[in-house]
């Protein structure tokens, strides 16, 4: 039986964790260094920019603030308040901090904190647009300003230009200068930055957004598999194919805007659940048994590659019809990198796959190597068909990632906060929701359509086409705005992408765009869920 002593000492320690807030192991290594000397604990946070406060726990600490010096890195910090057990500090502005510990001096006496702290540097993040003449005004977008600017000032091209610091962001005003490319160069705080290359040109571009026929015979939003957001892409001739979820078929229109079945066949009361097609004539015969295909690309070839998480079947037909098996992957959207004989598979959970694009067969097993695990949100797929690269968009974190060719388990996010909404802006302050279809376009930038969502949803925040350009890291909208509808339309933009470079309004367009591509001509196709049909958009310089 335990004693009422036990029972006391207990709530003694319970009431001791609540006052504390609890022991972890850090905080009991820290109760233990107590030597009745000059020391630092810990302190909090353990990074920040100009004006960031840290708070340092530790002993012996002066009453006398004006007897005590905190620095870090010779950089000496300012205090605020002080008592035996706390010191509250400023952090200057001054980028000579960089990473180093707290150092404490007093009466001769001299400690410093175990842990470093890591001054976070100002940056450039983005800039828009990327070109205009004199007279256009480029917003500067810079990660860490300190809370007050000082004497801001930018140059063009060695000419000086007009500037102000706003939220988050510098605006310069380009003079009029030579035609060529040249860097913002930006001045405040005792620092400078540089952009990337502002163009110095005079254009305009027109961009229109038109439906593609044979939207009568689509059933692209099927009501009992709405999950499945469906795929679009291009060929080398235009011809554009299409998932027809709820018709168990993929479609064609050529560029005549003919209409015709690419693949799939019979119903659902003649699905092939065997996949027996496969061992047909060492399993590249043909595919007559029902598709509810959920992404397809197209290579060079005009070789078709769809993914089916129904039957679990991933097939490539040869334009001859011919159906290779590429293995039961399940998977709810591919990326295709030809040039190094690559099939990525992403599977509903958000793993990746991989394989060689001519490993087909008839064994189910040869689905590839899992490369990245995935968290549970699956999105869409690309590949750089340059660099390798492969881009996915995760519908979960609300952002598009990039992993550099075999670099798997160093995932990049190139665009998106994290924060679910439609906004514009740097790649780190930009929003999305449920992002899903994606396409790299020729020159390397990102297209994204906005609206994976499971119910192609008319109220999602998000439904648009968002463009990325990877030069300035800024994030714009292509087409299309945060309000469903369906409009085709014509409007001049000053810029081929960048937040000033459309009217103020785009005219509504889509009705949850859930795929995206772009052919070798940069006209970029939408597969539109909700109104059912394909949306081509056409840019040109007037």
């Amino acid at each position: 039986m335990k004693t009422i002593s036990y029972y006391i000492s207990m709530a003694v320690i319970l009431t001791a964790a609540i006052i504390t807030g609890g022991c972890t192991d850090d905080d009991e290594k820290s109760l233990s260094l107590r030597s009745g000397e000059l020391s630092i604990y810990d302190f909090a946070p353990n990074t920040g920019k100009g004006g960031t406060q840290l708070l340092i726990n530790g002993e012996q600490f002066p009453l006398d603030a004006a007897s005590i010096s905190v620095t870090i890195n010779e950089v000496e910090l300012s205090i605020l308040r002080s008592n035996e057990e706390q010191l509250l500090v400023e952090v200057p502005d001054n980028e000579a901090i960089g990473t180093a510990p707290i150092v404490i001096n007093t009466k001769g006496k001299t400690t410093q904190s175990e842990v470093n702290f890591t001054f976070r540097k100002t940056a450039i993040t983005g800039f828009s647009p990327a070109y205009g003449k004199v007279g256009t005004k480029v917003r500067i977008y810079v990660e860490n300003l300190p809370a007050e600017i000082k004497n801001p000032t930018a140059t063009y091209n060695g000419i000086t230009a007009e500037c102000t610091a706003e939220e988050g962001y510098f605006q310069v005003t380009i003079p009029e200068a030579d035609f060529g490319s040249y860097p913002i160069i930006i001045s405040f705080n005792g620092r400078t930055l540089s952009t990337g290359e502002f163009e110095y040109k005079d254009l305009l571009f027109e961009r229109t957004i038109t439906t593609l026929p044979g939207s009568s015979e689509f059933n692209i939003m099927c009501a009992d598999w709405e999950y499945r957001r469906g795929g679009i892409a291009v060929d080398n001739d235009g011809n554009v194919y299409l998932t027809d979820i709820g018709n168990l078929r993929v479609r064609k229109i050529t560029p005549d805007g003919t209409v015709s079945e690419a693949a799939g066949a019979g119903t659902e009361s003649t699905v092939d659940w065997g996949l027996n097609w496969r061992y047909e004539n060492g399993g590249t015969g043909s595919y007559n048994a029902v598709v509810r295909p959920t992404d397809l690309k197209v290579d060079s070839k005009g070789n078709m590659y769809i993914c089916d998480d129904w039957t679990g079947a991933t097939v490539c037909f040869e334009p001859d019809g011919k159906a290779l098996y590429l293995g039961w992957q399940a998977a709810i959207s591919l990326a295709v990198d030809e040039a190094n004989n690559r099939l990525y598979s992403m599977k509903s959970n958000g793993d990746i796959l991989l394989k060689d694009l001519n490993d087909y067969g008839g064994d189910p097993a040869s689905a590839g190597t899992l490369i990245i695990t995935g968290n549970g949100s699956c999105g869409g797929m690309d590949v750089d068909k340059t660099t390798g690269d492969l881009y996915t968009t995760n519908i979960g974190t609300h952002q598009i990632i990039k992993y550099a060719k075999d670099s798997w388990g160093t995932p990049i996010v190139i665009a998106g906060s994290g924060r679910s909404g439609y906004s514009d802006g740097a790649y780190n302050e930009a929003t999305f929701t449920s992002p899903w279809g994606i396409a790299v376009t020729p020159d390397g930038n990102i297209l994204v359509a906005g609206n994976g969502t499971s119910d192609a949803s008319t109220v999602s925040a998000d439904q648009s086409i968002r463009y990325i350009d990877q030069k300035t890291g800024m994030v714009s909208t292509f087409a299309g705005s945060g309000t469903s509808g369906n409009t085709d339309s014509s409007f001049e933009v000053l810029s081929y992408a960048g937040i000033n470079s459309t009217i103020e309004s785009l005219p509504a367009a889509f009705g949850a765009p859930s795929s995206v591509c772009v052919g070798k001509d940069g006209t970029v196709y939408v597969l539109d869920r909700r109104n059912n049909c394909v949306k081509k958009i056409t840019t040109v310089e007037k």
